[in-house]
């Protein structure tokens, strides 16, 4: 018989028992995961091809193998030699996680004879195939008696997050090819494991005098929640706090705390937290003016299970965002979500959203394979779902003016094309810079997952471009041909769980509030950085980052900036139309300079700063453009 493994998203049921042997006493606690489905079976499907459930293992940690092993009872039609029982993962996504081994150990009851082994996941060309088998096995003498028990084992390495439920479809493959669906359905995932890693993130800039946040959080070494930590945290500041020096967790807790404290004005504070071996230095933190906006520091990008190709609830998402990453806002951004699927994204965003202390966003991803992938948000609880057809340029636009929407739709990963066909064509491709609107698009996002699109040319390590050819839509291509689009990054997650990985919008807002983040994204009051949360702090003749302003030819432009890393900062660059014309050198984690430009302003000119960290970490502010007086 053949056995074909899949996965999917699939809740857990009670456990029960189930003997392997008539008469031998050996009684195993299982997992009860029978579920009905109409669509596939009839009611007596049971009785008359049988079930298949998992024994129950105590854990399957995370990024480790663990045994699997599953008991069928055969139905009174029993199995015959040549026919087979297929388990199949239920989406390539989830099977793509999961590594067996090939061994299989069989044991039957009453001398079946099967042979076969289990598969790893094969990756494939576009479209990936829903169901992706696993193993083969096949009933090769002796067929499987009505009653019988069959225990099919085997190794199997876990996905290194356990925010993934893989579903498993059990079927029985006739001698004439006829495939009947049982009723089982099993799922697997993966557990936390001891503690690796903690998180200490702080508000950037709280008002002097008045609180900021201050968030501890303990992972695996994979970032999975330790939800059971019980351990004492050490807690020590660069700067006098009322931050206590430690903290035990409880289990109430479930493995984070946030925190209240008061930081010192006019100083750069970090907190250290500190277990056994286990490290973590926050973010620089430098409270404010009550007129100044505050720095925060979230991610927009992030596909859930909502998403076809994704996994992770929209649920576990955002709690994985506010308490394990600290991060101040996040938004889901699933792939053209519909109907139920769109209701259901726009009430987990609003479920989650707490004004002053963590907003989110509401938004999706248009994916065009002609015109490139945007991404739209709106400042509010709600937004029409994606309209109908195919342009998401000008057609698009045209929508959101005659349905009065405020809205910002966002490129990413501009110069880049992936999603490979059988035929070597791509399924989506550079981003079409042919069409702008300085209504919509006012921002993109120039640093994810796949790397910056910064700049033009191929891989550029030192510049965080990966993508092997430059395909001609560069961020600086945009500006050269007249874009004026304000930078943020994010990560573009698959797996659900916001700031984990490459890329992270920064805004610049005077609160932390959908409407007022809203407004500074469409001002460009926003930079990207690549994952470290580096203070960037950039002006144009005191205009800040994201302006336009209107000098005279023979005026001086006078730049000034200041930057505070999460390390030692390596450089910090000045470019103009995309021209580096001032590097500084960094000594330290804290760096400022300033430059006045005298020539002649011949024609229009934008100025933005790259800053690059002794250990790779960027950041990018948002231009400033310069244009010429009439």
């Amino acid at each position: 018989m053949a056995v074909y493994l899949l996965l999917g998203f699939i809740a857990l049921q009670p456990l029960r028992s189930a003997t392997l042997a008539e008469g031998s006493g050996l009684t195993v606690p299982v997992r009860n995961q029978v579920q009905a489905d109409a669509s596939a079976v009839a009611e007596d499907v049971d009785k008359k091809y049988g079930t298949i459930c998992l024994l129950e293992n105590d854990e399957n940690p995370a990024g480790e193998f663990s045994q699997c092993t599953f008991v069928y009872t055969a139905g009174s039609e029993g199995v015959k030699i040549g026919e087979s029982i297929c388990l199949r993962w239920d989406y390539w996504r989830t099977a793509s996680a999961f590594e067996p081994k090939p061994e299989v150990d069989i044991k039957t009851q009453n001398g079946a004879v099967l042979s076969g082994v289990a598969e790893p996941y094969k990756n494939a060309t576009w479209p990936k195939p829903i169901y992706t088998p696993l193993a083969v096995l096949k009933v090769d003498a002796c067929k499987i008696l009505p009653g019988e028990k069959v225990r099919i084992a085997f190794s199997m390495r876990f996905p290194e997050v356990n925010n993934l439920e893989g579903g498993i479809y059990a079927f029985i493959l006739t001698a004439d090819g006829k495939e009947i669906r049982l009723k089982n359905r099993i799922r697997l995932s993966a557990c936390s494991r001891a503690p690796g890693k903690l998180f200490c993130t702080a508000e950037a800039r709280p008002v002097k005098g008045q609180k900021g946040r201050v968030t501890i959080a303990v992972t695996d070494k994979y970032d999975n929640p330790v939800t059971n930590f019980s351990g004492t945290v050490q807690i020590s500041c660069s700067a006098e706090t009322d931050l206590p020096m430690s903290y035990t967790f409880k289990e109430s807790d479930r493995g984070f705390k946030h925190f209240e404290a008061i930081f010192q004005p006019d100083v750069v504070t970090r907190i250290t937290a500190s277990y056994k071996s286990i490290k973590s230095v926050s973010n620089p933190v430098l409270p404010r003016e009550k007129t100044e906006p505050g720095i925060f520091f979230g991610d927009i990008h992030v596909h859930c299970e909502i998403s076809t190709d994704a996994v992770g609830s929209p649920d576990h998402a955002y709690e994985h965002a506010r308490n394990f990453c600290g991060l101040d806002f996040a938004a889901l951004s699933d792939h053209s979500p519909r109907e139920e699927k769109y209701k259901e994204l726009i009430a987990a965003g609003n479920r989650h959203n707490v004004p002053l202390h963590f907003p989110t966003m509401i938004g999706f991803e248009w994916s065009s394979g002609r015109y490139g992938h945007r991404n739209v948000y709106y400042p509010d609880d709600k937004g029409p779902e994606q309209p109908k057809g195919g342009d998401n340029t000008a057609p698009w636009w045209k929508f959101l003016d005659e349905h009065h929407v405020r809205a910002l739709t966002v490129p990413h990963h501009s110069n880049m094309r992936g999603g490979l066909k059988a035929d070597g064509s791509y399924v989506w491709g550079p981003l079409d810079w042919s069409k702008s609107n300085d209504k919509y698009q006012r921002i993109v996002e120039i640093d994810q997952n796949r790397g910056s699109s910064e700049a033009p040319g191929g891989p550029n390590p030192e510049l965080r471009i990966v993508f092997p050819e430059d395909v001609g839509s560069s961020v600086q291509t945009a500006l050269s041909m007249g874009h004026r689009l304000g930078f943020i990054g994010s990560t573009d997650t698959h797996w659900g769980r916001p700031g984990i990985g490459e890329g992270m919008a920064v805004i610049l807002s005077s609160e932390l509030a959908r409407e007022s983040l809203f407004n500074s994204l469409y001002d460009r009051h926003c930079y990207a950085v690549s994952g470290a949360r580096i203070l960037v702090f950039f002006t144009v003749n005191g205009f800040p980052m994201g302006s336009e302003i209107k000098l005279s030819p023979k005026d001086q432009r006078t730049i000034s900036f200041r930057a505070i890393g999460t390390g030692s900062i390596k450089k910090v660059e000045l470019l103009r139309n995309n021209e580096v014309i001032k590097t500084w050198d960094g000594t330290g984690d804290d760096i400022s300079g300033g430059l006045s430009v005298t020539d002649e302003l011949g024609r229009g000119e934008w100025y933005y700063i790259r800053i690059t960290q002794a250990d790779a970490q960027m950041a990018w502010s948002s231009p400033v453009w310069v244009d010429i007086k009439k």
